[in-house]
């Protein structure tokens, strides 16, 4: 029995070992395609804009598998999707602690979104003037 018991540890082991290394496997990102946006349309339909070199696509993606809706042609179009992709901030979750701390902290942070804010300009004065080269 307990030589039952030894193997059918052994066997899970040796499962688990084989699903690690399958799911640590990892895809090395670059900046070739980029997710410039995404809006959930129902629970499990969303549009992205993805940007693959120059080319701007919107694609629907389900459970039933992706498709590929438009090409954006526009320059003009491109150059808005572009700008305002770059605007887009991630807001990481921040736990308890870092509410209460950022709670506290109000007249310092409004000095830094101040500095931030015109940080914020002169980049995207210096991206446009790359678009236009």
């Amino acid at each position: 029995m307990v030589l039952g018991l030894g193997i059918v540890v052994v066997i899970i082991v040796v499962i688990f070992y084989a699903i690690k290394r399958g799911i640590n496997k990892k895809i090395i990102e670059n900046e070739l395609i980029k997710i410039m946006g995404s809006k959930i349309i129902t629970g499990n339909k969303v549009l992205h804009l993805i940007e693959v070199g120059n080319a701007v696509y919107l694609i629907g993606s389900s459970n039933e598998g992706l498709s590929l809706i438009s090409e954006v042609s526009d320059k003009e179009t491109k150059d808005i999707i572009k700008l305002k992709a770059s605007q887009r901030t991630e807001n990481p979750v921040k736990g308890f602690g870092d509410l209460i701390v950022g709670f506290l902290n109000r007249k310092s942070q409004k000095k830094q979104v101040m500095d931030h804010s015109i940080n914020f300009m002169k980049e995207q004065r210096s991206r446009l003037r790359k678009l236009n080269k």
